[in-house]
């Protein structure tokens, strides 16, 4: 938490006068307030990324099960030409 009554005390210390002080406070607080992130603003955003990173692994899910069906299905069909070649051989 900002001391704005200390800072614009200190301010006018330098110099400036009250209004010029707290013109600058305020400017300065605007400033600051606007670009800091709440813990809502964070979880908020945290919980999206969860989402989309759940999407994501059940897409790679899917895609992994789908490559190692294609694997299979090779590999059984080199399984049985094998068998049958050898099976005209003897």
């Amino acid at each position: 938490m900002i001391d704005t009554l200390r800072y614009t005390r200190e301010l006018e210390e330098t110099g400036l006068s009250r209004d010029q002080a707290e013109m600058f406070v305020r400017s300065q607080i605007q400033m600051i307030t606007d670009n800091v992130v709440t813990k809502n603003d964070f979880l908020n955003e945290l919980e999206k990324l969860r989402t989309e990173f759940d999407g994501i692994r059940k897409e790679l899910r899917s895609e992994i099960r789908v490559e190692i069906h294609k694997a299979m299905n090779k590999q059984t069909l080199i399984i049985v030409s094998t068998l049958t070649a050898l099976s005209l051989l003897m």
